[in-house]
């Protein structure tokens, strides 16, 4: 069966990549998953690589899992070669690796990482439709329009047309259809090979005027008449009126103006005021003008200097806000090479190098801060962040902590140091933080329940493992713990916790789970779950209820991807049956 979309995780991302495939089925986009559409005895390597040539979109779940896995790496590779449609959809708030930067940088990203993801789920929906249908209007232009008929793969009716059969949705292309498209391609290709090319038509360049063109000649001179000289155009209107007496004139400084006996035509023309003047007066005011002009460009040099170091840092910092860090890292540098001991320049320094992952340059960098400022806490903060780049996370804990005695109410060192325990594993300590940087700073919600979120992620994962090793109880606890923190959380936390709970022989729990689930989501998984459940505690009437929703919720017309079809005539037997106990 063919599929829109493709969806390519990190296995950590398991849940969210679910998540995402729930919603995209909900809204009738058929979606291939790992490992759920591999059929058993193909090769993983093999399918995958067949299903992103037949996706039409690939969306990708982007994380810091993500970037780390090899994988994911292959798939977006794969998906780029073949020019499908790449969605990023950011599920944590990280950017991608070199390696995957290089194949989506130029792709528009979602970003889902703010609480909570169902909020994103249908943006995500939304945007797939619209482009799926311009893929569609794009292929209808590409390929002729085929006659109605049956689908030459599962024999449905195919309406005149359409390209696609709306049952397996395969492409029609084979048979008379074929042939026929083929022909017209053929015809088409054909008519363009007649078409002259288009070229553009040059139009004349004005040429400007060149230095060395031949002045065009004056007329000849009558004899007995004097020649005019023409005067040049003056260049700056005023410069001369603006001028000293003496330099206005012509004459150097010293010589005086009427030192010639007889004005030439030019000169006439021109009709510059003629003055006498003394030479020491003209000495005496070029002088006084030179000296002021020297005063005032070395006060301007002296000011220039003495501010230059702080004119670069703020011009750094420009640049790093703007994400131009090679720029950045030159301004500060020579902001120290004016001057050597400004701290604060060390510290822009370290920061441009951790957002270019360079993080030993960075803790050098930051070092040289604090031995100019000891206890400086924004070098602290920043050198944290560069240990955790390194994985260091006991030296970035360290580094916080001092923080934090000295400034017990920073809550953006309280949310730091939650990331940095979440990375650890440390997941309830990692709350309190979450928490505390929450009651310390309200504004930050958004921040800190998208964190929660990614920590009930990591709970259910583990209690996934609990589950699949027969430590149910552990497993409870876990599944509990990502449900509380984050009650409207994704609807599987809720069904895999009540089969939990039937293996325990807990079916009334395990009910009142589903309830939630679907309150959340209706899907077909948790309808047949609650059906088996209700029926194994005599509640038959809702068992016949939530069979019925399962069958509803399985059909081709909701769910055409959906993995339950086998199950259908096994749900209506039973609501037979479960019937005819009721009338009894």
């Amino acid at each position: 069966m063919a599929h829109d979309v493709f969806i390519s995780y990190a296995n950590k991302d398991k849940p969210s990549a679910e998540a995402i495939c729930a919603a995209l089925e909900h809204n009738a986009i058929r979606c291939w998953i790992a490992p759920r559409n591999i059929l058993a005895g193909m090769k993983f390597g093999e399918s995958i690589i067949d299903a992103i040539g037949d996706c039409r979109i690939f969306v990708l779940v982007l994380s810091s899992s993500a970037n780390e896995s090899p994988y994911v790496l292959q798939e977006v590779k794969q998906a780029f070669e073949k020019r499908a449609v790449i969605i990023p959809f950011r599920i944590e708030e990280v950017f991608p690796s070199k390696s995957l930067e290089f194949f989506i940088s130029t792709h528009h990203w979602l970003d889902a990482f703010t609480h909570p993801l169902e909020t994103h789920l249908q943006e995500l929906a939304d945007t797939i439709k619209v482009l799926l249908a311009q893929l569609q209007e794009r292929e209808e232009l590409e390929f002729p329009a085929i006659r109605a008929g049956a689908c030459p793969y599962c024999g449905g009716r195919v309406a005149e047309g359409h390209l696609f059969c709306p049952q397996c949705g395969s492409k029609i292309q084979d048979g008379e259809e074929g042939k026929e498209g083929a022909a017209v391609d053929q015809q088409q290709s054909w008519d363009m090979a007649k078409l002259e090319p288009l070229v553009p038509v040059s139009q004349p360049e004005k040429v400007a005027p060149s230095l060395l063109e031949t002045p065009t000649p004056s007329p000849p001179a009558v004899a007995g008449e004097p020649q005019i000289q023409e005067p040049p155009a003056d260049p700056i209107p005023g410069a001369r009126e603006s001028l000293p007496e003496t330099l206005a004139s012509g004459a150097p400084p010293g010589i005086p103006a009427g030192g010639r006996e007889e004005p030439t035509v030019y000169e006439e023309k021109i009709q510059l005021p003629v003055r006498t003047v003394k030479p020491e007066r003209g000495v005496l005011r070029w002088v006084l003008s030179t000296l002021a002009v020297m005063g005032i460009a070395a006060i301007s040099l002296y000011i220039l200097h003495g501010t230059s170091a702080s004119y670069y840092l703020s011009q750094g910092l420009s640049y790093l806000e703007k994400g131009r860090f090679d720029e950045a890292l030159d301004s500060c540098a020579r902001a120290l090479e004016k001057n050597p001991i400004l701290a604060e320049a060390h510290i822009c320094q370290g920061r441009v190098y951790i957002h270019k992952a360079r993080f030993d340059e960075a803790i050098a960098a930051l070092n040289r801060a604090l031995e100019i400022e000891p206890g400086s806490l924004d070098a602290l903060k920043n050198r944290a962040l560069a240990y955790q780049g390194k994985s260091n996370y006991p030296q970035a804990v360290s580094d916080l902590d001092n923080i934090l005695r000295v400034n017990p109410k920073d809550a953006q060192s309280y949310l730091l140091r939650g990331d940095l325990r979440r990375d650890q594993d440390q997941h309830d300590l990692a709350v309190a933080d979450y928490r505390k940087a929450l009651e310390l700073q309200p504004d930050i919600d958004k921040d800190v329940n998208s964190r929660l979120a990614q920590v009930a992620s990591k709970y259910y994962v583990m209690g996934s493992e609990h589950s699949s090793k027969g430590k149910y109880a552990q497993a409870i606890s876990e599944y509990s713990k990502a449900i509380n923190l984050n009650p409207k959380s994704l609807w599987f936390y809720y069904n895999d916790r009540a089969v939990i709970y039937a293996k325990l022989d807990r079916y009334n729990e395990a009910i009142t789970d589903l309830d939630r689930a679907l309150d959340i989501n209706k899907n077909s998984l948790s309808y047949w779950n609650k059906a088996v459940f209700c029926e194994a505690v005599g509640r038959f009437k809702e068992a016949i209820e939530a069979y019925k929703q399962f069958i509803f919720y399985t059909s081709p017309e909701y769910a055409p991807s959906s993995e339950h079809y086998s199950r259908i005539p096994k749900a209506k037997k039973k609501i037979e049956s479960l019937e005819s106990k009721v009338s009894k």
